[in-house]
């Protein structure tokens, strides 16, 4: 064997890892080319810890993404983007619901029953429900302050 077949067999060995190695982190990351979606609006009063890029599950299963979060005066308005052919009724309950204990988010479509169903450009409201943090943070204001409290 030469030294050049040799250089020749470990440059496609190089090139071949590098391309398994491009395809496999597109695989992990759920990556698909020119995958069709749609996407509406949800207005929310708060969106603590929601990123662009997180994902949409609607009823339990992932079928869309966060696209974009846009601050406006009273409301934050987010874009979800949906995969075509999931049909979201009008009448669906949209939430931001804590994933973690350090208050992560994923934005949780439960559908409704109508038979009108969200069109591209739409806008349906949202409501967040509250995770671990946002309760512990209430039941410490409920109970108050423990040096407050005498004995009868």
């Amino acid at each position: 064997m030469t030294s050049r077949g040799l250089e020749i067999r470990v440059g496609a060995v190089v090139v071949l890892a590098m391309a398994l190695l491009v395809v496999g982190t597109m695989w992990f990351q759920r990556f698909q080319l020119a995958e069709k979606r749609y996407s509406f609006y949800v207005r929310f009063t708060d969106v603590g810890g929601l990123l662009a890029d997180d994902a949409v599950f609607v009823n339990g299963v992932e079928r869309g993404k966060v696209e974009r979060i846009d601050l406006q005066e009273e409301v934050v308005v987010v874009e979800l983007a949906v995969r075509q052919g999931v049909e979201v009724p009008v009448d669906s309950r949209v939430s931001l619901q804590a994933v973690g204990i350090m208050g992560e988010r994923q934005v949780i479509i439960r559908r409704g029953e109508s038979a009108q169903v969200v069109a591209e450009g739409d806008t349906l409201d949202g409501m967040l429900l509250m995770g671990l943090g946002e309760v512990m943070g209430k039941a410490g204001d409920i109970t108050g302050d423990p040096r407050e409290i005498r004995p009868p």
